[in-house]
């Protein structure tokens, strides 16, 4: 595939023309997942950290070292698309959630092993979670507000992957109705509302404590068939 193709390309369409080529989801191995989990208590660590200025140019020196070791073999491209047993696929690299992208957010979704496609909404609901590190903060001991959207364009997608539907995030509105702390459990809900052709509505939101903190609303439009 050429590198134009590749860059006009949704992921799903990507996850379509590869079909089965596709490694499975539980390919990753911990070792991959363990350096995603090490990079992303380093970002916090970082945020976090009061040691002198020679501490913190060793620590420099220390992951510049680091990081031209990780750099001494790359992929191209670098997207890794996962297939689940129940034929749903998995963007590992995106920057909301994906495993093995450590600037994402820890955040996990109980999406149905089997997602058959709906004509229809309401779909299914979808439950998530995700606790946030001080690299997410906004205000004091809040998330910053462009990661509350991050995490409800993440929960919306995967509303939309339960209703066996597919498409990219075309509208996003976010409706700020509280306070979303860090270091404490997030609880996450989403739910594909309406469907209409190429079209689908999501609705997701973000409850502390049985209050919800945070609410979204985003359109998702599927490629027109090629």
């Amino acid at each position: 595939m050429s590198e134009p193709d590749r860059r006009t390309l949704s992921a799903s369409d990507l996850a379509r023309r590869l079909g089965d080529a596709l490694p499975p989801a539980d390919s990753l191995t911990a070792e991959q997942l363990e350096l995603v989990a090490a990079a992303r208590d380093l970002l916090d660590a970082v945020v976090r950290t009061d040691v002198d200025d020679d501490a913190r140019a060793d620590a420099a020196a220390t992951i510049r070292t680091v990081t031209d070791a990780l750099r001494a073999a790359t992929r191209e491209p670098v997207i890794v698309l996962l297939r689940h047993p129940g034929g749903r696929f998995e963007n590992a690299t995106q920057a909301g959630s994906g495993r093995l992208n450590a600037r994402s957010f820890p955040t996990t979704f109980d999406i149905p092993a089997e997602c058959p496609e709906i004509a229809t909404g309401p779909g299914p609901e979808v439950h998530g979670r995700c606790v946030l590190d001080a690299s997410a903060g906004g205000p004091p001991e809040r998330a910053h507000g462009g990661v509350v959207a991050t995490i409800l364009d993440e929960a919306c997608g995967a509303g939309i992957v339960a209703a066996g539907r597919v498409g990219m995030t075309v509208t996003l509105t976010v409706d700020f109705r509280g306070p979303v702390p860090l270091g404490v459990p997030l609880a996450i809900r989403s739910r594909a509302e309406e469907i209409d052709g190429r079209k689908t509505w999501v609705t997701a939101e973000i409850v502390v404590d049985d209050e919800v903190r945070a609410r979204g609303r985003a359109l998702f439009v599927a490629t027109r068939p090629q």
